[in-house]
């Protein structure tokens, strides 16, 4: 399924510019990849196809987190304030962050991700 979209981004980006990034650029392993990713400039001709695998990326982990941490034994230990930042701001907040964290860049991505959410918007138990 990855290599699937991963190859259908490909298409999409070979077509759309000649000095369009390669599909390399959206496998994401690492926190560093990530917050490139999510923070490539808008005149990029790659950045509709990057800021929506960026939206998309943290919307799909987030909603597993909620299923996870809401099930029966499940834990929670990241609790959205309401009202609930926007993608843009999380995602800024995550880069800015990460900036300021620059051991966490060859992190694993999800891992980084959520203890950037951990610390920025704990639980109150």
């Amino acid at each position: 399924m990855r290599n699937a979209i991963l190859g259908l981004i490909g298409l999409v980006m070979i077509g759309g510019s000649a000095t369009a990034q390669t599909p390399d650029n959206f496998v994401i392993d690492t926190a560093g990849e990530l917050a490139v990713l999510c923070s490539v400039s808008t005149d990029s001709p790659v950045y509709t196809a990057a800021i929506h695998f960026c939206h998309g990326y943290g919307h799909g982990a987030f909603q597993y987190y909620k299923a996870q941490s809401f099930a029966k034994g499940g834990s929670k230990f990241v609790c959205v304030p309401n009202p609930a930042p926007t993608r843009v701001e999380a995602w800024s907040g995550f880069i800015a962050w990460l900036k300021n964290n620059p051991k966490y860049n060859d992190g694993v991505a999800i891992d980084v991700l959520f203890r950037y959410l951990g610390e920025t918007y704990p639980c109150k138990n």
